[in-house]
Protein backbone atom coordinates (compact mmCIF):
# COMPACT_ATOMS: atom_id res chain seq x y z
CA UNK A 1 0.00 0.00 0.00
CA UNK A 2 2.62 2.51 1.05
CA UNK A 3 5.10 1.67 -1.74
CA UNK A 4 2.41 2.05 -4.41
CA UNK A 5 1.62 5.45 -2.94
CA UNK A 6 5.26 6.57 -3.11
CA UNK A 7 5.49 5.56 -6.78
CA UNK A 8 2.82 8.12 -7.68
CA UNK A 9 4.95 10.52 -9.70
CA UNK A 10 2.10 13.00 -10.00
CA UNK A 11 2.16 13.64 -6.25
CA UNK A 12 4.58 16.53 -5.69
CA UNK A 13 4.36 16.49 -1.90
CA UNK A 14 7.44 15.47 0.14
CA UNK A 15 7.61 11.74 0.82
CA UNK A 16 7.10 12.16 4.56
CA UNK A 17 3.82 14.04 3.96
CA UNK A 18 2.56 11.32 1.63
CA UNK A 19 3.44 8.74 4.26
CA UNK A 20 1.84 10.68 7.13
CA UNK A 21 -1.40 10.93 5.13
CA UNK A 22 -1.30 7.20 4.42
CA UNK A 23 -0.77 6.52 8.13
CA UNK A 24 -3.69 8.82 8.89
CA UNK A 25 -5.92 6.82 6.54
CA UNK A 26 -4.95 3.65 8.42
CA UNK A 27 -6.05 5.27 11.67
CA UNK A 28 -9.29 6.59 10.16
CA UNK A 29 -10.15 3.18 8.72
CA UNK A 30 -9.63 1.50 12.10
CA UNK A 31 -6.61 -0.52 10.95
CA UNK A 32 -4.66 1.22 13.72
CA UNK A 33 -6.95 1.65 16.72
CA UNK A 34 -6.97 4.14 19.59
CA UNK A 35 -4.21 3.45 22.17
CA UNK A 36 -2.85 0.68 19.94
CA UNK A 37 0.88 0.61 19.27
CA UNK A 38 1.76 1.19 15.62
CA UNK A 39 4.72 -0.50 13.86
CA UNK A 40 8.24 0.58 14.80
CA UNK A 41 10.28 3.02 12.72
CA UNK A 42 12.35 0.24 11.09
CA UNK A 43 9.16 -1.70 10.28
CA UNK A 44 7.54 1.39 8.77
CA UNK A 45 10.69 2.14 6.80
CA UNK A 46 10.54 -1.35 5.31
CA UNK A 47 6.81 -1.02 4.57
CA UNK A 48 7.17 2.28 2.77
CA UNK A 49 10.61 1.67 1.28
CA UNK A 50 12.16 4.86 2.70
CA UNK A 51 14.80 5.89 5.21
CA UNK A 52 14.24 5.97 8.94
CA UNK A 53 14.66 9.76 8.86
CA UNK A 54 11.74 10.09 6.43
CA UNK A 55 9.59 7.90 8.68
CA UNK A 56 10.56 10.00 11.69
CA UNK A 57 9.47 13.19 9.89
CA UNK A 58 6.12 11.58 9.07
CA UNK A 59 5.64 10.51 12.69
CA UNK A 60 6.67 13.94 13.97
CA UNK A 61 3.98 15.52 11.81
CA UNK A 62 1.29 13.26 13.26
CA UNK A 63 2.61 13.82 16.80
CA UNK A 64 2.44 17.59 16.30
CA UNK A 65 -1.21 17.20 15.27
CA UNK A 66 -1.87 15.05 18.39
CA UNK A 67 -2.96 12.13 16.22
CA UNK A 68 -0.33 9.82 17.71
CA UNK A 69 1.80 9.96 20.87
CA UNK A 70 5.09 8.47 21.97
CA UNK A 71 5.90 6.60 25.18
CA UNK A 72 9.56 6.68 26.12
CA UNK A 73 11.05 3.23 25.62
CA UNK A 74 7.71 1.68 24.61
CA UNK A 75 6.86 2.97 21.14
CA UNK A 76 4.28 5.09 19.34
CA UNK A 77 0.53 4.84 19.90
CA UNK A 78 -2.70 6.16 18.36
CA UNK A 79 -4.19 9.09 20.30
CA UNK A 80 -7.77 9.38 21.44
CA UNK A 81 -9.32 11.95 19.07
CA UNK A 82 -9.89 15.36 20.67
CA UNK A 83 -12.34 17.57 18.84
CA UNK A 84 -11.98 21.31 19.14
CA UNK A 85 -15.24 22.94 17.99
CA UNK A 86 -15.29 26.68 17.44
CA UNK A 87 -18.51 28.42 18.47
CA UNK A 88 -18.56 31.59 16.40
CA UNK A 89 -21.09 30.79 13.67
CA UNK A 90 -23.56 28.11 12.58
CA UNK A 91 -21.70 24.77 12.65
CA UNK A 92 -22.02 21.05 12.16
CA UNK A 93 -19.48 18.49 13.37
CA UNK A 94 -19.49 17.06 9.84
CA UNK A 95 -17.76 20.20 8.56
CA UNK A 96 -14.69 19.14 10.56
CA UNK A 97 -14.24 16.09 8.32
CA UNK A 98 -10.70 16.05 6.93
CA UNK A 99 -9.46 18.88 9.17
CA UNK A 100 -6.67 18.25 11.70
CA UNK A 101 -6.94 14.51 11.14
CA UNK A 102 -10.66 14.36 11.97
CA UNK A 103 -12.64 11.77 10.01
CA UNK A 104 -16.27 12.19 10.99
CA UNK A 105 -19.08 9.77 10.26
CA UNK A 106 -22.61 9.36 11.57
CA UNK A 107 -24.65 6.21 12.14
CA UNK A 108 -28.45 6.26 12.49
CA UNK A 109 -29.52 4.29 15.57
CA UNK A 110 -33.21 5.24 15.62
CA UNK A 111 -35.64 6.60 13.02
CA UNK A 112 -39.39 7.08 13.38
CA UNK A 113 -42.27 9.51 12.97
CA UNK A 114 -43.74 10.63 16.29
CA UNK A 115 -45.97 13.35 17.68
CA UNK A 116 -43.99 16.45 18.53
CA UNK A 117 -45.03 16.46 22.17
CA UNK A 118 -44.52 19.30 24.61
CA UNK A 119 -40.75 19.91 24.31
CA UNK A 120 -40.26 19.67 20.54
CA UNK A 121 -43.46 21.58 19.78
CA UNK A 122 -42.38 24.39 22.07
CA UNK A 123 -38.97 24.72 20.44
CA UNK A 124 -40.30 24.36 16.88
CA UNK A 125 -43.38 26.54 17.40
CA UNK A 126 -45.78 23.85 16.19
CA UNK A 127 -48.70 21.96 17.76
CA UNK A 128 -47.88 19.08 20.10
CA UNK A 129 -49.98 16.74 17.90
CA UNK A 130 -48.01 17.60 14.75
CA UNK A 131 -45.79 14.87 13.33
CA UNK A 132 -42.00 15.12 13.42
CA UNK A 133 -39.20 12.92 12.19
CA UNK A 134 -37.21 11.60 15.14
CA UNK A 135 -33.67 10.82 13.98
CA UNK A 136 -31.07 9.57 16.45
CA UNK A 137 -27.47 9.32 15.25
CA UNK A 138 -24.16 8.39 16.86
CA UNK A 139 -21.22 10.52 15.69
CA UNK A 140 -17.76 9.02 15.29
CA UNK A 141 -14.36 10.66 14.96
CA UNK A 142 -11.75 8.27 13.54
CA UNK A 143 -14.10 5.39 14.45
CA UNK A 144 -14.43 6.53 18.08
CA UNK A 145 -17.99 7.51 19.15
CA UNK A 146 -18.10 10.95 20.73
CA UNK A 147 -21.72 12.22 20.55
CA UNK A 148 -25.34 11.19 20.17
CA UNK A 149 -27.71 13.55 18.34
CA UNK A 150 -31.50 13.25 18.42
CA UNK A 151 -33.08 15.55 15.80
CA UNK A 152 -36.75 16.48 15.55
CA UNK A 153 -37.86 17.85 12.18
CA UNK A 154 -41.46 18.70 11.21
CA UNK A 155 -42.69 16.14 8.68
CA UNK A 156 -44.58 18.72 6.64
CA UNK A 157 -41.28 20.44 5.73
CA UNK A 158 -39.87 17.35 4.00
CA UNK A 159 -42.55 14.63 3.79
CA UNK A 160 -40.52 12.34 1.50
CA UNK A 161 -37.44 12.30 3.70
CA UNK A 162 -36.22 8.75 4.36
CA UNK A 163 -33.67 7.03 6.54
CA UNK A 164 -31.90 5.70 3.46
CA UNK A 165 -31.52 9.18 1.96
CA UNK A 166 -29.98 10.57 5.14
CA UNK A 167 -27.68 7.55 5.49
CA UNK A 168 -26.41 8.12 1.97
CA UNK A 169 -26.28 11.91 1.73
CA UNK A 170 -26.45 13.39 5.24
CA UNK A 171 -29.24 15.25 7.00
CA UNK A 172 -28.46 18.83 6.02
CA UNK A 173 -27.83 17.89 2.40
CA UNK A 174 -31.28 16.29 2.24
CA UNK A 175 -32.92 19.28 3.93
CA UNK A 176 -31.28 21.44 1.28
CA UNK A 177 -33.16 19.44 -1.36
CA UNK A 178 -36.36 20.76 0.21
CA UNK A 179 -35.02 24.33 0.18
CA UNK A 180 -34.41 24.16 3.93
CA UNK A 181 -31.00 25.64 4.70
CA UNK A 182 -30.36 26.22 8.43
CA UNK A 183 -28.42 29.45 8.78
CA UNK A 184 -28.86 30.29 12.45
CA UNK A 185 -29.18 28.41 15.70
CA UNK A 186 -29.45 28.87 19.44
CA UNK A 187 -27.89 26.41 21.87
CA UNK A 188 -28.03 25.74 25.59
CA UNK A 189 -25.26 23.72 27.27
CA UNK A 190 -25.51 21.75 30.50
CA UNK A 191 -22.74 19.72 32.13
CA UNK A 192 -23.77 16.17 33.07
CA UNK A 193 -22.53 12.71 33.85
CA UNK A 194 -23.37 10.42 30.95
CA UNK A 195 -26.43 8.24 31.71
CA UNK A 196 -25.85 4.46 31.40
CA UNK A 197 -27.40 4.17 27.92
CA UNK A 198 -25.11 6.88 26.56
CA UNK A 199 -22.09 5.39 28.31
CA UNK A 200 -22.78 2.28 26.23
CA UNK A 201 -23.39 4.15 22.96
CA UNK A 202 -20.27 6.26 23.45
CA UNK A 203 -18.15 3.43 24.89
CA UNK A 204 -17.31 5.61 27.89
CA UNK A 205 -16.16 4.32 31.26
CA UNK A 206 -18.03 5.71 34.30
CA UNK A 207 -17.96 8.21 35.78
CA UNK A 208 -18.06 9.91 32.38
CA UNK A 209 -18.44 13.71 32.14
CA UNK A 210 -20.40 15.09 29.23
CA UNK A 211 -22.46 17.90 27.78
CA UNK A 212 -26.21 17.96 27.25
CA UNK A 213 -26.92 20.37 24.41
CA UNK A 214 -30.29 21.70 23.27
CA UNK A 215 -30.16 23.25 19.82
CA UNK A 216 -32.86 24.94 17.74
CA UNK A 217 -31.95 25.65 14.11
CA UNK A 218 -33.65 28.17 11.86
CA UNK A 219 -33.92 28.90 8.18
CA UNK A 220 -34.46 32.64 8.34
CA UNK A 221 -37.52 32.95 10.62
CA UNK A 222 -38.61 29.33 10.19
CA UNK A 223 -37.82 26.86 13.01
CA UNK A 224 -36.70 23.71 11.21
CA UNK A 225 -34.88 21.47 13.69
CA UNK A 226 -34.82 20.79 17.41
CA UNK A 227 -31.82 18.67 18.36
CA UNK A 228 -30.92 17.20 21.73
CA UNK A 229 -27.30 16.04 21.88
CA UNK A 230 -25.19 14.26 24.46
CA UNK A 231 -21.45 14.67 23.98
CA UNK A 232 -18.53 12.89 25.64
CA UNK A 233 -16.81 15.67 27.59
CA UNK A 234 -13.46 13.88 27.51
CA UNK A 235 -13.31 14.00 23.71
CA UNK A 236 -14.79 17.39 22.82
CA UNK A 237 -14.08 20.94 23.89
CA UNK A 238 -15.76 24.13 22.70
CA UNK A 239 -14.14 27.47 21.99
CA UNK A 240 -16.35 30.54 22.07
CA UNK A 241 -15.49 33.70 20.11
CA UNK A 242 -16.84 36.94 21.53
CA UNK A 243 -17.15 39.96 19.25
Amino acid sequence: MGKDLLLNTEDTRPLYKQISEDMLSRIASGEWKVDEQIPTEPELGETYGVSRMTIRLALDELCNRSIIYRKQGKGTFVSQPRINQQLSSFYSFTTLHGENGYYIKKKITDWKIIKAGKDASGYLHINSEDSVFYIERVLYCNNVPFAVEASHIPVNFCPKLTREKIDKNGLYYMLDQYDIRPNAASEMFESILLPPRYQNLLEAQPPAPGFLIYRVSQHDNLFVEYCKSIVNGKLVKYNISLH
